[in-house]
């Protein structure tokens, strides 16, 4: 029976010794969180106010596990949308599921699908996640856009009393600098000549401009790509360039009267995962002009480069005005987070038409490239978004990593950790069992 007792007596003076000397628990560990973000867009076009977009992508990853990407062939048309979400580990997802592009014809509102003829728009999306690291990539576009407005301003012109007012009327004022270019074009035309006589109505003009195709679109597409690996996160936007062709004159074999090629624009932004800080950065499009030899103009000024930054306006003065903008791009870096944007290029065509014509409303989609909206064709291409940001993971405290004490409050600091005098005092508190058992045996024998 004392053997029992003193075992028991044992186990509790251990329980004791064991619950002052425990360590505290320490705080949970705080995981990694990240997020890249990607947006491009190869085309927006406004004619007289009417609005269509194609090659839209974006997308997004990140941590907690994330891939999502969605890309349309055209904007607001379901049957050219592709879109994919995932949310957990080593999984993967395509739309369409073949990984092939979805196509479809585009749904164009009243007047736009007389005036504009398109190939098919497209768009794919994929997405995995794979041993923690999400990926997606976004990808759509319309291969060309042709612009017609012959049967829109047959319409409007022959119940309108602008169709009565003489050319001379409204541009009189540069008829004398503007002669010369309308001989050459007369002369070189004179198989199938554009009349051109400042004596000829508005109406007769418009016409003429548009029994041949107004303009050709040949364009790229866009692409919006998110990849993960174990040192970084990077978002790489790109949206390809095309060749707009005004006016092509089938007298000249098709040579248009102008032809405006615009390179790609790409933007990047990176998350170092490692250092937990951002970087960014971008590629401006590039864009050249040349204009068809009938114009007169000398050799040095048919053909124009744009800077980023820049605008210029070619066949100033005459109905056929147009301006190209070619925005510069920038970029912010602030410690964990990046991001970089390229503004694309806007142009807008035959700005001496629109006040001849009445629109159904302005354009809903601006960039910092887009200029004014009174043109009675607006192109709007390249533009493209990168976004990165993050926090590293950060360990709670251990014994062999103690946190840092709060600043005290009181004089005295709170007690954390173990004291060295606990052990001290179990070693008494046995000590004093085993005493008071002796003596209480001598003063019973």
């Amino acid at each position: 029976m004392r053997t029992l007792r003193r075992i028991g007596m044992l186990g509790l003076a251990g329980v004791v010794l064991a619950g002052f000397a425990a360590p505290a628990a320490h705080a949970a560990d705080t995981p990694e969180a990240f997020s890249a973000t990607g947006t491009a867009r190869a085309l927006h076009i406004s004619v007289l106010g009417q609005d269509a977009t194609f090659g839209v992508t974006d997308g997004n990853v990140g941590a907690p596990l994330t891939a999502v990407a969605n890309a349309a062939g055209q904007l607001l048309q379901p049957a050219s949308l592709s879109k994919v979400s995932l949310s957990s580990d080593n999984s993967t997802a395509s739309d369409p599921t073949s990984g092939q592009q979805k196509c479809a014809v585009p749904a164009l509102p009243d007047p736009l699908g007389t005036i504009l003829k398109t190939d098919l728009a497209c768009s794919l999306a994929k997405a995995d996640i794979t041993k923690g690291a999400p990926h997606a990539i976004g990808s759509a576009g319309v291969a060309s856009v042709g612009v017609n407005a012959q049967s829109l301003l047959n319409g409007v012109l022959g119940n309108t009393p602008l169709g009565s007012l003489k050319l001379g009327d409204t541009v009189n004022q540069v008829t004398d600098q503007l002669q010369p270019v309308l001989d050459a074009i007369k002369s070189a035309t004179s198989q199938t000549p554009v009349p051109l006589d400042p004596s000829t109505t508005i109406s007769d003009l418009l016409n003429s401009l548009t029994t041949q195709q107004t303009l050709s679109l040949d364009l790229g597409k866009s692409t919006s790509d998110l990849v993960t690996t174990v040192a970084n996160t990077t978002s790489t936007s790109t949206a390809l360039g095309g060749q707009i062709k005004v006016l092509p004159i089938a007298a000249l074999n098709n040579t248009p009267l102008a032809t405006i090629t615009i390179g790609s624009s790409k933007t990047s932004a990176v998350y170092d995962r490692v250092k937990g800080a951002g970087t960014a950065s971008f590629d401006p499009a590039l864009v050249t002009v040349d204009l068809a030899p009938v114009l007169g103009l000398p050799a040095n000024l048919t053909h124009i480069s744009v800077a980023p930054g820049q605008t210029i306006t070619i066949l100033q003065g005459t109905p056929l005005e147009s301006t190209i903008t070619l925005a510069d791009g920038h970029t912010e870096t602030s410690g964990k987070s990046a991001k970089a944007v390229a503004d694309g290029v806007s142009i807008q065509l035959f700005k001496g038409l629109s006040a001849l014509l009445p629109t159904a409303g302005t354009s809903s989609v601006r960039t910092a490239a887009a200029g004014d909206p009174s043109a009675a064709v607006v192109v709007e291409l390249a533009h493209a978004e990168s976004a990165v940001t993050g926090s590293p993971a950060v360990a709670g405290p251990s014994p062999a990593n103690p946190a840092v004490p709060n600043p005290p409050e009181v004089k005295a600091l709170a007690f954390t950790g173990t004291s060295p005098w606990l052990p001290v005092g179990g070693v008494a508190l046995l000590a004093g069992f085993w005493g008071t058992r002796r003596l209480r045996r001598r003063l019973t024998a």
